[in-house]
């Protein structure tokens, strides 16, 4: 298991708005995608929210999460989220873990194609297994496409791992930012009325297993009368969200 330890970074926002692997391309020798939990400290933080954050050449202004006339701005993070489905657990033996849906559109070039998303049991930590509501955040070390079967895989294999626990079961629900990661956790309906705005957040995810890329924005509807943003576990591969990198601050 592996701790985040963040040097410090900022982000710096492009006018760009590709897929997750065009945008994890195009930003590669620059820094890379931003971590989520730095996204998250980014437009959360009291002096940065709705600042500077570009949206089709706009930007967030104004004091008020609240405001119905601001515009979204969905921006893509450098992990993948993995989860069972809703209720279930990881389990020894059952092999590679697999998007739900049969096939699974990603970009490349202006190019769809139509694969599986795969991650090895291989890396499935241990303490994952046979243990109710847990997910897997990792930052991928390479994605590569396995043909061998004669249907395509998108395998996506991990530099670390992070186990997430208790991870949220129901699509919409509001949760208790960790804040190592920036991703709302489980807790009681009485615990998430109660929380403070900064510490609170919406998870979107998949009823079924989900392979998906990380994605932070804020989203128009029931949570924001709640004064948070929403960490989006459900997004495709070939959703085109805004993109940014993160550089060292100077001394």
């Amino acid at each position: 298991m592996v701790e985040l330890a963040l040097s410090r970074q900022r982000i710096v926002y492009t006018d760009m708005r590709l897929s997750w692997l065009e945008a994890r391309t195009a930003v590669a020798g620059k820094g890379g995608l931003p971590p989520h939990v730095l996204l998250d400290e980014h437009l959360n933080g009291p002096e940065q929210r709705w600042n500077s954050v570009p949206n089709n050449g706009h930007e967030y202004r104004g004091e008020h999460v609240g405001d119905a006339n601001r515009p979204y701005w969905p921006g893509w993070a450098r992990e993948i989220i993995v989860y069972p489905n809703s209720g279930e657990q990881f389990m020894k033996g059952e092999g590679d873990v697999i998007d739900f849906y049969s096939y699974f559109r990603w970009r490349l070039s202006d190019v769809l194609m139509s694969c599986r998303a795969a991650f090895p049991e291989s890396c499935i930590p241990d303490e994952a297994f046979g243990r109710e509501k847990v997910a897997l955040l990792f930052t991928p070390r390479n994605i590569e496409l396995n043909t061998e079967t004669g249907n395509m895989f998108l395998l996506a294999y991990p530099k670390d791992v992070i186990l997430l626990h208790p991870f949220i079961q129901t699509s919409g629900q509001i949760g208790k930012v960790d804040e190592r990661i920036g991703i709302p956790l489980e807790v009681s309906e009485e615990e998430a009325r109660e929380l403070p705005d900064t510490q609170k957040r919406m998870l979107s995810r998949l009823p079924h297993t989900g392979i998906r890329p990380l994605s932070h924005g804020f989203t128009a509807g029931r949570h924001e009368r709640l004064g948070g943003f929403t960490c989006t576990a459900t997004s495709a591969y070939v959703n085109m969200f805004g993109v940014a990198y993160v550089e060292p601050l100077m001394p």
